[in-house]
């Protein structure tokens, strides 16, 4: 009779379509067939066979681990371990993308996209949220060898979660105001006109510091017109005016 534990586990459920076999079963004999001899020489009766059954099961059901990641782990044993691997290293190949350093460069690249307003789709939620947990600006700016430790700290936090809200979409960034050609020309007579004023009547200046003030909003000529005077003049120009 199945235990609460083994009613309640996925993995040791009889499937219909293994022919009533669990997926416990169904990967002991996989491993048997990719390692033999090795394999079996692991497990010296039936009840080591059922203790690796359950201390697996319960990883891939706390890991959130699915039957396509096991297929994943499958493919990366070929290659990956000449010998049957310890359930550490298997875990890791099930979930390649969760390697520290290969998770950092996922994130950079989903920071990178987002700022631009562009979906991306993340191997894991915990990549997303472990970036921002870490911070945009670095992530984006940094390199992972300067961010290695807190990154790792980062994303070990929130894969112990289990669970994850849905990732917000990308906010897009708001295009640049549209100035028609006529409404440039309009301005860049006012500020014109300004500057005759004050050159041939030599008084204040201050429409440079207008200019400076609303810089943001202003056509560039007018605010070229503006600097040239202002350095002519020797006006101040402020920093952010420069930028």
């Amino acid at each position: 009779m199945l235990s609460t534990f083994e009613q309640e586990n996925p993995w040791l459920v009889p499937v219909a379509k293994l022919e009533g076999k669990t997926l416990m079963e169904h990967l002991y004999g996989r491993f048997n067939g990719m390692y033999p001899y090795l394999w079996k020489a692991n497990f010296t009766d039936m009840d080591a066979i059922t203790d690796w059954e359950i201390s697996w099961a319960e990883a891939f059901a706390d890991e959130g681990i699915k039957p396509d990641d096991i297929a994943t782990g499958l493919k990366g044993c070929r290659t990956m371990f000449p010998k049957p691997p310890s359930l550490t290293e298997f875990l890791g190949a099930c979930r390649p993308y969760l390697e520290p350093s290969t998770a950092f460069h996922e994130a950079v690249a989903g920071m990178q996209a987002r700022a631009k307003g562009e979906n991306f789709t993340y191997s894991h939620p915990a990549i997303f949220f472990a970036a921002v947990a870490a911070g945009q600006h670095d992530i984006m700016n940094g390199s992972y060898v300067g961010m290695q430790e807190r990154w790792k700290k980062a994303l070990a936090a929130q894969l112990a979660k289990k669970s994850w809200p849905e990732i917000p979409a990308p906010v897009k960034a708001l295009p640049p105001p549209v100035v028609s050609k006529a409404e440039a020309i309009k301005e860049n007579k006012k500020v014109m006109s300004m500057v005759g004023g004050a050159v041939n009547n030599n008084r204040g200046l201050d429409w440079v510091h207008r200019v400076f003030k609303n810089h943001k909003h202003v056509a560039m000529r007018s605010l070229q017109n503006a600097i040239e005077v202002a350095e002519k003049r020797g006006i101040a120009i402020p920093a952010e005016v420069r930028a």
